[in-house]
């Protein structure tokens, strides 16, 4: 999934490479479903500083250790109805009419349970950003996040290993930057649990998502922390 000027308008973007078995298919999916909902596909033409800092803020390989693999993104493009119900559910406007700029990581890849990728992106002025967070610290975004979880990984899963209970509850701990705003999605599968890690930061007009997936258990919160402490630091 992507991120989009707001957690309201999020880019959809997936992450995940076609699987290999039912199970594998299905945890992926799950990743993909992170970004999407996370950040819903933004794409526009932003002013030239406002795609320099949205390219500064992308996660790289040097922000992961050395094992990491990256893939290209995948450049999909994703239902604008998905983004815009998203938004509406947090009480935000429609994405596509605040955002100036964004830009999608590559898939980081570690073995065959682990993803990470970010999306970055600028809106029209601070005030919305701002006011997108707001909506983000609000009570009604655990339940959009998993409405659009839901939604995402039924589609996307093979039949008998949709996930059978997806719980998101808010994630402390990670502060990093001006305001963060961070969810933990534990999805369970036939197969097990899965664990996706959404962390959202605000820089004035910046608006960064990083997402951080693993299968059994979740990443340490220091790891997730460092990664976009460096993410940040570039801008």
């Amino acid at each position: 999934m992507r991120v989009r000027g707001c957690w309201s308008s999020r880019y959809a973007r997936r992450i995940v490479a076609p699987p290999v078995d039912p199970s594998r298919r299905a945890r992926r999916g799950t990743l993909a479903v992170v970004l999407a909902a996370t950040l819903l596909g933004c794409t526009g033409d932003g002013a030239a500083a406002d795609r320099e800092r949205v390219e500064a803020a992308t996660m790289r390989a040097e922000d992961l250790t050395p094992e990491w693999r990256a893939s290209p993104p995948d450049t999909s493009v994703e239902s604008e109805g998905d983004a815009s119900r998203f938004a509406q559910c947090l009480g935000r406007p429609e994405p596509k009419t605040v955002r100036t700029a964004t830009m999608a990581s590559p898939r980081f890849e570690l073995g065959d349970g682990s993803r990470a990728s970010s999306t970055a992106q600028t809106v029209k002025e601070v005030a919305i950003a701002t006011d997108d967070f707001a909506a983000l610290d609000g009570n009604r975004a655990p339940g959009c996040l998993r409405q659009r979880l839901q939604a995402e990984l039924d589609r996307q899963s093979t039949p008998g290993n949709a996930p059978q209970r997806i719980v998101v509850q808010r994630l402390t701990g990670l502060d990093v930057g001006p305001r963060t705003a961070a969810f933990r999605a534990v999805i369970t599968y036939p197969s097990g649990d899965a664990y996706l890690d959404v962390v959202n930061v605000q820089k004035d007009k910046l608006e960064l998502q990083a997402t951080f997936f693993n299968r059994v258990s979740p990443f340490p919160p220091d790891f997730e922390r460092s990664v976009v402490a460096k993410m940040l630091a570039r801008v």
